[in-house]
């Protein structure tokens, strides 16, 4: 997966410009490949002048936080990750205090809302009681913290990009 993310910005005398343009490492996983893009944990300040390159410190945001990322779903073909790729993986993994009962089953859910957008390919969602859409490109998913799961069937790479904002749920506990 090859993503480059551009970013826009202000100089000091407020015109606007390009702040930032590089490519974005994907990191290799047991789904496939995952790049986070872009984000913030809190509502950020305009204007916004990244001088370094950016990786989200994790998968999930905290309550007040956005992440950007794309996901490439690999055919059922194996995978084999680096243990860079995994090392670096796991440490978004163990910052995920947002996502909430992962099952054997792979039903799960999170304590977001997810603006999922399909670029290439395609892939079912179910929800928890067993109603199933199949998504495809150019369609777009709300996921409102609703337990789902994945469904990659179709046998060729598929790639959802993804808008997360945490959410808080009044059932916390």
């Amino acid at each position: 997966m090859q993503i480059r993310r551009v970013v826009t910005g202000e100089d000091a005398s407020g015109t606007g410009v390009f702040a930032n343009i590089e490519e974005i490492p994907a990191i290799k996983t047991d789904f496939g490949e995952w790049a986070g893009v872009w984000g913030w944990d809190a509502l950020p300040t305009l204007p916004v002048n990244p001088t370094d390159g950016w990786q989200p410190p994790s998968k999930f945001p905290p309550v007040g936080g956005v992440r950007v990322s794309f996901i490439t779903f690999s055919p059922s073909e194996e995978i084999v990750i680096e243990q860079e790729d995994l090392d670096a993986y796991q440490r978004l993994e163990d910052a995920r205090s947002r996502s909430r009962v992962t099952e054997a089953d792979g039903m799960h859910k999170h304590d977001t809302i997810d603006i999922a957008f399909v670029i290439e390919g395609e892939l079912g969602v179910e929800e928890e009681n067993r109603e199933e859409v199949t998504l495809k490109k150019g369609d777009l998913l709300v996921q409102n913290g609703s337990k789902h799961r994945w469904h990659h069937r179709s046998g060729k790479p598929t790639t959802l990009g993804f808008i997360v904002f945490s959410a808080s749920r009044e059932d916390a506990a």
